[in-house]
């Protein structure tokens, strides 16, 4: 009588087929969770260009108003003031400035607190726009932190922002 053989289906994975699932597990983390982080620069360049259009607004605001409007910038936010008086009165009391409130909102602050390492490197800390429009003392390049290749330009004649 010979030995009877009995065939039983295998169970479990081969090392091939875990070797393959890891290696996708791998690819996936390293392509699909940068995304979730917000590491690619998306937030820096909102951040970017609601600043691009603060400056625009306070420079409008100055022709309008015919008053200095001052952007002054800290290390990770935005805020725009407007001159009390107008800047024909030969006599005024003080110079004076209030919060100007930007478009849509009842804030005169743009915050970078979202934006992971948003900071600026500018000099002066300051820009002020004449009634003209132009800025006080000539132009300026402000950068963002993580987008060096896209400064903010405040040109230095027209005082118009890109």
């Amino acid at each position: 009588m010979e030995p009877s053989i009995i065939n039983h289906p295998q169970r479990g994975f081969t090392i091939v087929e875990l070797v393959i699932v890891m290696v996708m597990i791998g690819i996936l983390a390293a392509t699909v969770l940068p995304r979730f982080g917000g590491s690619h620069g998306f937030e820096e360049r909102g951040f970017r260009d609601q600043v691009v259009a603060g400056l625009r607004f306070a420079q409008k605001s100055a022709i309008v108003a015919r008053r200095t409007v001052r952007v002054d910038f800290t290390a990770a936010d935005v805020q725009l003031f407007m001159r009390t008086c107008a800047d024909e009165v030969s006599v005024c009391p003080g110079t004076e400035y209030v919060a100007l409130n930007l478009p849509g909102s009842n804030a005169s602050i743009i915050r970078a607190s979202d934006v992971r390492s948003a900071n600026f490197s500018i000099f002066p800390a300051s820009i002020f726009f004449q009634p003209s429009g132009s800025p006080l003392g000539g132009g300026a390049s402000i950068e963002v932190a993580n987008l060096p290749g896209l400064p903010i330009v405040v040109e230095a004649e027209t005082g118009y922002v890109r």
